[in-house]
């Protein structure tokens, strides 16, 4: 479990939700535009993942918006993808209204697998709160 500490995933998740998280190695990740699966009011799964792989850098936890391989332009008319991987993006309109590789989150990089914890499946509203004010 973790527990959200932006707002970044608003409406979807709020600051303070515990959010449940089913491992990787259990799930075949669905993404936005595939429709075919729908995850806290949204097509895609939400992922939760370590930042350029990163052990030390807190993850991130937004949704799959689609995967690309490598040498694929990452977006229209983007920069080719360096690697096979996920394009991610914040659930909330106002606070991510670009991709996470088009800004500092993951800058150029699609989210490879390894850095995958895994994808989020339930949550409880404001209990995660307590957890936060001890970080």
């Amino acid at each position: 479990m973790v527990a959200v500490e932006s707002g970044s995933m608003e409406p979807n998740l709020n600051v303070g939700d515990i959010v449940f998280i089913q491992s990787i190695d259990r799930v075949e990740i669905e993404t936005k535009y595939d429709e075919n699966y729908q995850s806290f009011n949204e097509y895609g799964h939400i992922i939760l993942y370590k930042p350029f792989g990163k052990e030390e850098k807190t993850p991130i936890i937004h949704r799959a918006m689609y995967h690309v391989e490598k040498g694929e332009p990452m977006w229209e008319n983007g920069p080719e993808a360096p690697h096979n991987g996920y394009i991610t993006k914040g659930d909330n309109p106002i606070t991510n209204r670009h991709l996470d590789q088009q800004g500092s989150i993951s800058y150029n990089e699609p989210i490879k697998e390894e850095w995958i914890i895994g994808v989020a499946k339930y949550r409880i509203p404001y209990i995660g709160h307590i957890r936060l004010l001890f970080n």
